[in-house]
């Protein structure tokens, strides 16, 4: 009985005590790093479904606008489309009447809070058409959390420029300076670009941005002198 309880402890199988804290060591780095490896991807997944989110109203957003810059009409035979354009607003007449003869143009007046974000569209309307019987009506949310890209302002207007075919690549603003009251008539090209973050997310990281452009109606590109022409 001594003799095998004597072989049972000396018997050399089994882990050292140094072994086993290696071991457990190796095991804490494997895991740490695996762990560490796992949330970089979740976090990046998540800026992706952010990047992936902004884009959506980025682009949303510009094909709101340029929706509305669309429906630009004469308020008469002497007043512009536009009336009144910056780098972060737009001044407009628009008609969404459905071709009602008694119902006159609305005037809309798109605009960028570069404080707050909010993008904004104010409608007024008027029982006579007249230029100074404008009332507001409502402000219309557009969207929020939207920025200028860089210098580039919101709002680009161009005109005709006198090469031969005319193109309109003339610039009528900078981002800070609006457009002249005597270029007002001149717009025939609008072109949107913003930036957009997803909602309730500010990192820049995430924002993305989107551009389009239209053209007024009114023009037509094939007159030597092409500006927009209002008739009563």
């Amino acid at each position: 009985m001594l003799a095998r309880l004597r072989h049972r402890l000396a018997d050399q199988r089994g882990f050292t005590i140094v072994e086993v804290m290696l071991t457990c060591v190796l095991t804490l780095i494997v895991t740490g790093t695996s762990l560490a490896v796992l949330d970089r991807a979740y976090r990046h997944n998540a800026e992706v479904q952010q990047r992936t989110e902004s884009l959506q109203t980025a682009r949303a957003t510009v094909d709101d606008l340029v929706r509305r810059l669309r429906s630009q009409v004469c308020l008469n035979s002497t007043t512009p489309p536009v009336v009144a354009a910056s780098g972060q607003s737009v001044t407009f007449y628009s008609d969404y009447s459905d071709a009602v003869p008694t119902a006159y143009p609305e005037r809309h007046v798109i605009s960028l809070n570069p404080t707050t974000g909010v993008l904004t569209d104010a409608r007024y309307t008027s029982t006579t058409g007249l230029v100074d019987s404008y009332t507001l009506r409502d402000t219309r949310l557009i969207a929020r959390n939207v920025s200028q890209v860089g210098t580039t302002p919101l709002l680009q207007f161009y005109g005709y420029d006198t090469a031969t075919p005319p193109t309109a690549a003339r610039a009528l603003n900078t981002s800070t300076v609006a457009v002249a009251s005597d270029e007002l008539a001149n717009v025939a090209r609008i072109v949107v670009t913003l930036s957009a973050r997803a909602g309730g997310k500010s990192a820049a990281k995430t924002a993305s941005a989107a551009q389009d452009e239209v053209f007024v109606r009114l023009t037509n590109p094939n007159s030597s002198d092409p500006s927009p022409r209002c008739t009563a």
